[in-house]
């Protein structure tokens, strides 16, 4: 869904009706909903009896604007009491019993199978079989082609507009991305002062070591230009280690969710990181070190 546009009405239960029918007089658009269904075990790994699953619903006018990069089949046959399935777990012809959201049950025959089935999930249902099981049958978003949609939004009050591609979960999907985030900085905060406690006890431990080669002949100015040595060998195998063991996640994750092995995000991470770690060894072998030879 990257270089869309996404309609939303956060207070209104869902997409207008008749809205959809003005987006696409100006440009291509497509409706999108989210649901919950329940269907056999389809992964590794589900319930042995039934799963319950997020599910996103399209029609067949997202064909050219969601990109599952579909195998076989197409999203033109989202039509009726139809889905579409993560090639890993289905095929174009089968028809799968569901339970919808509203708890009623339904077969549906499978139109398409798609390979990004990490990005959107196993399921993709059509917008008709979810609308049938919801409340209002409204859309939750708009996706459209980038035009010039202000003067039309205008004259439809508590609609919002927002060139972020992530589609209609996106508020939601940005505050956990935040708190993981926030999560994520207490356990590193918390790794590096333990490795850096543990260095630091490291290089007082050293005393005798180093008064015993000022003894020997080495000048203050050797035993330092050691440890910086030491300190470098260790942050730059460190940092080794950490970026390998990375990229193994981050390489998989590419393919299923953007179909490159390049990871999406900002590049500076990996040399901030790398620079966080050096100054941290540093900190912790230089400061203990210099107080002991002097």
């Amino acid at each position: 869904m990257r270089g869309l546009v996404t309609v939303t009405a956060p207070g209104l239960g869902g997409i207008p009706r008749g809205l959809l029918s003005d987006v696409r007089a100006v440009t291509p658009a497509a409706g999108v909903a989210t649901t919950t269904v329940v269907t056999e075990p389809l992964l590794f790994g589900d319930d042995p009896s039934l799963m319950s699953r997020p599910a996103l619903a399209l029609g067949p006018d997202a064909g050219g604007l969601v990109d599952l990069e579909v195998v076989d089949g197409g999203l033109n046959g989202l039509r009726g009491h139809a889905i579409a399935l993560d090639e890993r777990v289905g095929r174009v012809g089968r028809s799968l019993d569901v339970i919808m959201g509203d708890g009623a049950r339904g077969r549906a025959r499978v139109v398409a199978t798609y390979r990004r089935g990490l990005g959107f999930g196993p399921v993709v249902v059509s917008r008709d079989l979810a609308a049938a099981h919801t409340t209002t049958g409204l859309d939750s978003a708009i996706l459209a082609r980038p035009a010039e949609l202000g003067p039309l939004l205008a004259r439809w009050p508590g609609v919002e507009l927002t060139t972020r591609p992530e589609g209609p979960q996106a508020g939601s999907a940005s505050a956990q991305a935040l708190v993981n985030m926030a999560v994520l900085a207490v356990l590193l905060a918390y790794v590096l002062v333990a490795v850096a406690n543990r260095l630091v006890a490291t290089t007082t431990g050293r005393r005798d070591e180093l008064d015993g080669l000022r003894r020997l002949g080495a000048t203050p100015r050797q035993l330092r230009r050691m440890i910086r040595w030491e300190a470098a060998m260790i942050a730059a195998g460190a940092s080794g280690a950490g970026l390998v063991l990375s990229a193994v996640p981050l390489v998989l994750l590419g393919v299923g969710f953007l179909a490159r092995p390049a990871p999406s995000g900002p590049l500076w991470l990996a040399p901030a990181s790398v620079l966080v770690v050096g100054l941290v060894v540093w900190s912790a072998m230089e400061l203990p070190a210099r107080r002991i030879i002097h």
